[in-house]
């Protein structure tokens, strides 16, 4: 399935090469960032310059989100070659926009980009309300079911059959909820805990101190959901203490997201 879809997206990606400014790229570079590709895909030479031409051309900030989102799945070691890719990140980690902010905040580190980037106004309860009536929702699926940015909702949770059971289901969940407790529950994560998923902290015989929430637990193994969306297997026995704290299992800083991309993912 892998080899699939990184043919796919090289076949994609070379059709955009042949223009990188004409009418088919936003929709090539969306079906790419779209495709099932886990960090570590090699593409054949060029790719970089036809990226860099896509990102330094577009006018439409989602176009750009979406070329950030393909170079977080290429191979780190990759992006660290390409010198016109360093160069645009240069350049849009000056002055970022607060859409991209993430994705270049994850970006930067591989390729050695050094640039102290201004993070966005906090987003609030109250801002991202405002924002709600004009949110793209296509845009909060993409953040929603994103792998390889900071974002990676889908790293825990689940909607309709798709990301994982690590976290509660959200299926319906803009059925069951109103607006303020969604982006409540993004910037505000301990203020209502779904029961289970308190954040638990175990500290092993060795010192070895394990946070997360635990999904199941046996005579000989505790299966613990860490804050960063990995699963983490524990001999039972290792245990030398726990506490179970009033704090949510789920990471906090959503806030550096903006109103703009909280009020998409809301609106997804």
């Amino acid at each position: 399935m892998l080899i699939r879809y990184e043919a796919m997206a090289q076949f994609l990606l070379g059709e955009i090469s042949k223009n990188p400014r004409g009418p088919r790229v936003a929709g090539a570079t969306e079906a790419i960032s779209r495709l099932d590709i886990p960090v570590g895909w090699k593409p054949r030479n060029g790719w970089d310059v036809t990226l860099s031409q896509v990102f330094e051309g577009a006018t439409d900030v989602l176009l750009r989100a979406r070329t950030l989102t393909i170079l977080l799945a290429i191979d780190p070691l990759e992006v660290v070659k390409g010198q016109r890719i360093k160069g645009m990140l240069e350049k849009a980690s000056r002055d970022p926009d607060p859409r991209l902010y993430a994705s270049l905040r994850t970006l930067n580190p591989r390729v050695g980009v050094e640039v102290e980037m201004r993070p966005p106004e906090k987003a609030t309860i109250k801002g991202v309300l405002a924002k709600l009536p004009d949110a793209d929702a296509r845009r909060g699926r993409e953040l929603f079911f994103s792998k390889a940015s900071s974002i990676a909702c889908a790293a825990c949770h689940r909607i309709s059959g798709r990301g994982n059971s690590f976290a509660p289901d959200l299926s319906g969940i803009g059925i069951r909820s109103k607006p303020e407790v969604i982006i409540q529950s993004i910037l505000e994560p301990s203020a209502t805990i779904t029961e289970g998923f308190q954040l638990h902290t175990l500290v092993t015989h060795d010192g070895i101190v394990f946070s997360g929430a635990i999904l199941a637990e046996t005579n000989s193994e505790i299966r613990l959901i860490k804050t960063d969306g990995t699963l983490e297997i524990i001999a039972t026995n290792s245990v030398e203490n726990r506490r179970k704290t009033k704090l949510s299992a789920m990471p906090t800083g959503f806030e550096l997201l903006g109103d703009d991309q909280v009020a998409d993912i809301t609106a997804f």
